[in-house]
């Protein structure tokens, strides 16, 4: 019976820690705090109802933009919402993202950025809670999502900049002495 219980355990630990990111994944704040809606049944209210609602539009229906961009919104308390922000990105290029938001505390604003190849949207990674910033290098030419969500009943403005350039600073130590010493020395006087 201990064999059963154990095996019956592991299983329970093996599924239970799936998410969408993958198998034994840490799961997103986001994700965390709509596991936190479903248990204590307030998915199951008109305002949670409408939360999972607008998470979900602001994937499959954002709004196409183009970088470098800049925007001022406000989330009220009695509308859950979520804005959906679609760009395209090159391979070698760094996203840059930052999220400045009034109040800076008590006000909880979740900022996930998602690529998206055939097939639907994939999770690439959340704001980094400390610096307020999400930085990406595109591994491949592709456009991006970035979902922003305040928590349930909570009220907050925020601005955003989204910016990408390059990667890597420039690639040799001193740019214009390389490019000077491989001139040929007959063509210096041209």
């Amino acid at each position: 019976m201990t064999r059963v219980n154990a095996l019956l355990s592991l299983i329970i630990i093996f599924y239970g820690c799936k998410t969408s990111s993958g198998v034994f994944a840490k799961k997103t704040r986001h994700e965390q705090y709509a596991d936190k809606l479903n248990s204590s049944g307030l998915n199951e209210t008109a305002l949670g109802a409408k939360w999972f609602e607008a998470a979900s539009k602001a994937i499959n229906t954002p709004a196409v933009i183009k970088l470098p961009y800049k925007e001022n919104g406000y989330f009220a308390t009695d509308r859950p919402e979520a804005t959906g922000l679609q760009f395209n990105a090159r391979r070698g290029e760094q996203i840059l993202i930052e999220v400045t938001k009034v109040p800076s505390f008590n006000f909880l604003l979740f900022a996930d950025l998602f690529q998206v190849p055939a097939g639907g949207a994939k999770y690439i990674q959340s704001i980094d809670t400390l610096t307020n910033t999400i930085r990406h290098t595109v591994k491949e030419n592709g456009n991006f999502i970035l979902r922003l969500q305040p928590e349930l009943l909570k009220s907050g403005s925020y601005t955003i900049v989204i910016r990408t350039g390059p990667s890597l600073a420039f690639p040799i130590a001193s740019p214009a002495a390389k490019i000077f010493s491989a001139i040929p020395a007959s063509m210096e006087r041209c």
